[in-house]
């Protein structure tokens, strides 16, 4: 039977996403590889809304067993990978983004402190939401598995003869009590001051006894910081989240808090004193640090054997050294320190708000070169609508639209990439951000911010971002397995299909394709293609996609920003 007689072709895939996520295809549903180095990725159950998928590097390999939300699982598409650093646990990455990461991203933190993302049961491939919470990095450090000596968390046998129960917290002693069960709520007490709503989705790694409100109360609270808690038949003096001294009424325990008031004002004032002795000490000696161009400056190291200078202004260097501190590589390689008991960013302690580096030197902390962001990068920075990705979206054929606003225009390029080149993607809107709006802009990306700043002293990276600002576009067409010579975007779309064929007949069926709504259609008249009938095949092809409708709509994508409003307004002569 000829092709034109055959009936009964299978439906296409819905190019909008199923309502609940997931991927269309028969469990267990491999996923489609974009390279020959791609992991084998499958998709094995989907039970109350979480997808399990397991991943192997090669056929033979034992695999690692995974988890999204099926709300989640349109991230899959992308190629996953899992990454496992020596001393970290296996990752599943995206693009070369973390899963964790673009999942949270879709429930940005409100709390700016909060900058990293915590698998709450300690399973780091459990990528769902329940599992997932943004946390301080205080509390990421916190949430590791560990072997307690006692029955209860942070409760030990301390002194020469083991007799003393006392507890201890983030290495600070916390007091000394007569039973293991009153520690272990004054333990779960401090975990709570400490880290607040964070331990909500950890109660693991809590004591968690029961009746815990009963038995401790909340008695007093002062202006000065200084609370008064009641464990049991203990009366606490809480400040800074640690006890500070333990007593057996409330009226020793209330006097006890005055002379810890009185006390610490005495201890603000020496330390402020010597530091000012220190400061003006500092200058006599003509003691500042200064590089070849006579800059002061503090060293830090990003890892053990490397050291880079952080440049400041001499009030500043005078300050921190007065105050004894060290800088320490924080969060996205930006020198933090400890001071008072708290770690602070330098340029949020020099500057009290959001800053950009005029000369785009993420060092340089000169007061001179730290500017309040201007409203364009603030603009930039906001994070709109509910996508995982900045800037990125999915198009209905299973492409990616990179969209971002031009600077000081009311423009919005775009750009559209095939389903396998999201890392290209990603690249491209990271470097856009970074090259309009300065090192402190925010971006898919953060731990590839050395590579992008050096990329972006290259002219051929700044052509390419400058060609996409512009709207330039390369003679590159947006399908794989096809050039770039296309006057007719008809065309274009008709190549894409042979292509889609070609590649399932001689590279298997594993492949990703340009149109993945049309593999079962694909698969149905495969067998039957062949020269005498390519054409009739790929002109029935084009029709059942959506012909030119399909081609108006990719090209109406392109100009449509992911809330679906139009990209720009562009005058016409």
């Amino acid at each position: 039977m000829s092709v034109s007689q055959r009936v009964g072709p299978p439906d296409l895939w819905p190019r909008q996403p199923h309502p609940s996520g997931a991927l269309y295809g028969e469990l267990p549903l491999t996923l489609p590889r974009t390279r020959s180095n791609s992991h084998i990725v499958v998709i094995v159950s989907r039970e109350n809304g979480v997808t399990s998928y397991e991943v192997r590097r090669r056929v033979d390999d034992e695999p690692h067993c995974c988890q999204i939300d099926t709300s989640s699982e349109w991230i899959l598409a992308g190629g996953v990978r899992v990454e496992k650093k020596r001393s970290d646990k296996p990752r599943a990455k995206v693009g070369g983004m973390s899963v964790a990461v673009l999942v949270a991203q879709q429930r940005p933190s409100t709390d700016p402190e909060r900058i990293y993302v915590d698998h709450a049961d300690g399973n780091s491939l459990n990528d769902t939401f329940a599992n997932l919470h943004w946390v301080t990095p205080a509390f990421n450090s916190w949430n590791r598995p560990r072997k307690e000596r006692a029955e209860y968390f942070g409760v030990y046998m301390t002194g020469q003869t083991k007799n003393c129960i006392s507890v201890i917290f983030r290495d600070v002693h916390q007091g000394s009590y007569d039973n293991c069960e009153t520690a272990a709520r004054v333990y779960d007490l401090v975990v709570r001051l400490a880290y607040k709503d964070q331990v909500e989705k950890t109660p693991h790694m809590l004591n968690n006894l029961p009746r815990h409100d009963e038995h401790v109360i909340k008695v007093e609270s002062r202006a000065d910081g200084v609370d008064i808690y009641r464990v049991d038949h203990y009366y606490l003096v809480v400040f800074g989240n640690n006890v500070q001294s333990k007593h057996a009424t409330l009226e020793w325990t209330q006097d006890a808090a005055e002379r810890f008031i009185s006390d610490q004002k005495w201890e603000q004032l020496r330390i402020w004193l010597n530091r000012r002795f220190r400061r003006q000490n500092l200058e006599i000696r003509n003691a500042i640090t200064r590089n070849a161009d006579n800059v002061a400056f503090m060293p830090m190291k990003p890892s053990k054997n490397t050291s880079v200078e952080v440049l400041m202004d001499d009030s500043t260097w005078l300050d921190l050294m007065a105050a004894e501190v060290t800088l320490l590589c924080g969060y996205n390689k930006r020198p933090t320190f400890r001071l008072d008991g708290k770690t602070e960013f330098l340029n949020r302690f020099l500057r009290r708000d959001v800053i950009d580096h005029v000369n785009h030197n993420v060092l340089d902390h000169r007061l001179a070169n730290l500017e309040v962001r201007d409203r364009s990068a603030n603009s930039q920075n906001a994070r709109k609508g509910s996508s995982a990705l900045m800037g990125i979206t999915p198009t209905k054929a299973g492409g990616w639209i990179v969209l971002t606003k031009a600077k000081g225009e009311d423009r919005m390029p775009s750009k559209t990439f095939a389903a396998g080149d999201l890392e290209n993607a990603i690249e491209l809107y990271d470097l856009t951000a970074l090259y309009q709006h300065g090192p402190c802009a925010l971006i898919n990306n953060p731990d590839n911010l050395d590579e992008y700043l050096k990329a972006l002293k290259e002219d051929k990276t700044k052509e390419k971002v400058k060609d996409f600002l512009a709207g330039r576009r390369q003679k590159k067409s947006m399908y794989e397995g096809v050039g770039g010579n296309f006057t007719d975007a008809r065309d274009e779309v008709r190549s894409a299909i042979y292509a889609d064929f070609m590649k399932l007949k001689s590279k298997g069926t594993e492949w990703r394709l340009n149109f993945e709504f049309m593999r079962p259609w694909y698969l149905y008249y495969l067998p039957e293609l062949n020269l005498d009938n390519a054409r009739v095949i790929l002109d029935k092809a084009y029709r059942v996609m959506g012909g030119d409708d399909f081609v108006r709509e990719s090209r109406e994508a392109r100009t449509e920003s992911p809330r679906g409003s139009p990209s720009s307004k562009r005058k016409r002569d």
